[in-house]
């Protein structure tokens, strides 16, 4: 059931946080880069995520569960 959830299309829309230097790179380059997460500015951010995409993996599941 897990693998149905991953094999599914990404989004069309994702979100970037950054500063005025960092869009006009991301806009110049053509690029977006990631990261080890052990660099990232702030430590709770990849714990969030791991916290966000756990929900959401457990409410599709439940969901496709009870049918």
């Amino acid at each position: 059931m897990i693998f149905e959830l991953l094999d599914q299309e990404p989004p069309v829309r994702s979100y970037h946080y950054t500063d005025q230097t960092g869009f006009f790179g991301i806009l110049n380059s053509g690029e977006l880069w990631a990261t080890k997460v052990q660099y990232m500015n702030d430590a709770t951010e990849f714990g969030l995520a791991v916290d966000l995409a756990k929900s959401r993996l457990e409410e599709r599941i439940k969901k496709k569960s009870s049918w």
